[in-house]
Formats: structure tokens, sequence, C-alpha cells
């Protein structure tokens, strides 16, 4: 992670546990790539408004340009 050697796990989930920890509604987007590798847009909402999380992050996927398919190995 910026050029130093760190935890896998540790780094991969220090921006989505409390959330997940505090029953929050959560979404996440593919939103893209960047250096070939995809990126995603994580959304959380307060309790009780998923439906609302979920009508936002179907505008944001509407605005977005389609992902393009992974090529086939």
């Amino acid at each position: 992670h910026n050029g130093r050697a760190c935890p896998t796990f540790a780094t991969f989930i220090r921006n989505a546990d409390p959330g997940s920890n505090a029953g929050l509604p959560g979404l996440s987007l593919p939103i893209g790539l960047s250096h070939g590798l995809p990126v995603g847009l994580a959304l959380e909402g307060p309790g009780g408004s998923d439906h609302h999380l979920l009508a936002i992050g179907a505008a944001v996927e509407a605005a977005l340009p389609r992902m393009p398919l992974a090529p086939l190995r």
C-alpha cells in the first residue's frame, strides 16, 4: 500500500468495517477501471434507509457509462 508492505486483509477492510458492524445498509457499485483494475463506489445510509439507498445506487448506475466486460482467459 503506497509502496510499502502491509497486511492485505487489514488494508482491504479498514474502511468497510464500521457501517457493517453498526448494521447500517450499504451498497457497492462498480464505477470504472483504474490502470486496468476495477474501482468501486461504496454507499452507506442510516438505519431504515434501504429503499432510498437503492434508489440512489440506481441513479448513480444509470448516470455512469457501462463497465467493459472482463476479457476471456
